[in-house]
């Protein structure tokens, strides 16, 4: 096993980690604030006889905000592989404290962002919740790819 030196996040690192965040914040963001929307404008309870426009509005702006948070979270996605990869080639060593904080951080906001929404519309909250499942499979295995990087390093100690 290679022994590598420690080496500490950069600030680009740093900025390109809370655009990635901020991608994610807005993805959701706009998910909850658009199903919010339709559900207090156009719910479906509401729709049944009316006329085939409003129901194809619903659908239009629902598939409309599903597209967004799909974008979003693809961006957030593919930024963090290639944090990570860019991480492990640069031989950039992050904490365990740091990666475990920056994990349950980023479920933190994962919920933030559309819990209250749901407990606003009790009726639509396990919908509210539906793309979280994804999100938090896939940060969940960034975040067991991540350990796994830096349990497989063997950093060399500072010398005294």
């Amino acid at each position: 096993m290679k022994n590598h030196t420690l080496r500490t996040m950069s600030t680009g690192m740093k900025t390109t980690l809370l655009l990635l965040d901020g991608f994610l914040l807005v993805g959701l963001l706009s998910y909850s604030i658009f199903f919010f929307t339709l559900n207090m404008t156009l719910n479906p309870a509401d729709l049944s006889g009316k006329s085939g426009e409003l129901i194809a509005q619903r659908f239009y702006w629902r598939d409309l905000s599903e597209k967004i948070l799909a974008v979003c979270g693809v961006t957030y996605l593919i930024g963090h592989i290639c944090v990570i990869s860019y991480a492990r080639k640069k031989e950039i060593c992050f904490s365990l404290k740091a990666l475990t904080v920056y994990f349950f951080i980023q479920i933190g906001v994962m919920i933030a962002c559309v819990v209250p929404f749901g407990l606003l519309d009790r009726t639509f909250f396990w919908d509210y919740l539906f793309p979280l499942w994804s999100l938090l499979i896939l940060t969940s295995l960034l975040f067991l790819v991540s350990l796994l990087i830096h349990a497989s390093r063997k950093v060399k100690p500072l010398a005294t």
